[in-house]
């Protein structure tokens, strides 16, 4: 298949599925996307960003990639489990350093290598900080820009093209300013479990793109801009009474229901950078 170079096409290979075993045995999921750490056009440090709760208290985690192809381009429908080990994801993370920021790196070089020397050459496509706008370009957006999150909300995704799930929204508070004293802001859009890692871009359509190196827009302005990444969303608790419903694999009581309110909570993507001055020389062997 002819790759397509298009935005859209290009962020649905950003993600990837995080599909986690929980030390108590359950199956949860969430969203990570490729993120080039010390980038400056010849090697880089790839990794996947997270959430830190979405590796939290696990036994393995299982990521997904689609396979490249001897020309780089992707093999649609050839998707490629990689299973990390609770060890080896300690090994290989980062964790932002402020415990209350929920953010976390996992260095990915060893896997990337490992995978094509077994043959099965793992394609995506990574973001730089190139993409990551100054407090400057910040401050020239609206009060209202309208965003799009790339991700796996409650797990949905299209397992046999191992395609991400595209969501669109708003701006809800100014992305220049810091909510709460945070350095977060908040959107209006659908944001479930599932979701959380998912980047969260301002998108503009109709803009062209280059097709070598990380993905990155240039000239205008912030046209395409990784603004941050979803972590969390409040929720509105509604009364019931305790049911026993069908689940999957077993039946569970249930005495509380909660529903989102469609708004999500944004750690600032430059907070990605302050991720990138701990990497020392551990991470050498990342460098690719």
């Amino acid at each position: 298949m002819t790759e397509d170079y298009s935005i859209p096409r290009q962020l649905a290979h950003v993600t990837t599925r995080i599909e986690c075993i929980s030390i108590d045995g359950n199956v949860v999921s969430g969203t990570g996307f490729f993120f080039l750490f010390k980038h400056d056009g010849k090697t880089c440090a790839p990794a996947i960003i997270t959430n830190k709760h979405v590796l939290n208290r696990i036994k393995k985690a299982t990521l997904f990639f689609t396979k490249k192809d001897d020309n780089n381009n992707p093999i649609i429908g050839e998707t490629i489990p990689c299973e990390m080990q609770d060890y080896q994801i300690t090994k290989y993370t980062i964790n932002h350093p402020d415990p209350k920021v929920d953010l976390a790196a996992l260095f990915i070089g060893e896997l990337i290598s490992q995978a094509a020397e077994y043959k099965k050459p793992l394609y995506y496509k990574g973001l730089s900080k190139e993409i990551i706008p100054s407090a400057d370009k910040l401050k020239n957006l609206l009060a209202l820009e309208e965003i799009i999150m790339v991700g796996y909300p409650i797990g949905i995704w299209d397992h046999v093209n191992n395609m991400p799930i595209f969501r669109k929204g708003i701006t809800a508070t100014h992305p220049s300013l810091d909510y709460q004293g945070r350095k977060e802001f908040l959107i209006d859009a659908a944001c479930f479990p599932g979701s959380s890692g998912s980047p969260v871009f301002r998108y503009k359509e109709g803009l062209k793109f280059s097709a070598t190196g990380p993905i990155n827009v240039t000239g205008g302005g912030p046209q395409l801009a990784l603004l941050g990444i979803l972590y969390a969303g409040p929720q509105m608790p509604i009364e019931g009474v305790i049911k026993i419903v069908n689940i999957p694999t077993t039946q569970v009581p249930l005495s509380e229901s909660k529903i989102p309110i469609n708004i999500g909570c944004v750690i600032k993507a430059e907070r990605l950078l302050e991720i990138e001055s701990l990497i020392d020389n551990t991470f050498e062997e990342h460098i690719k």
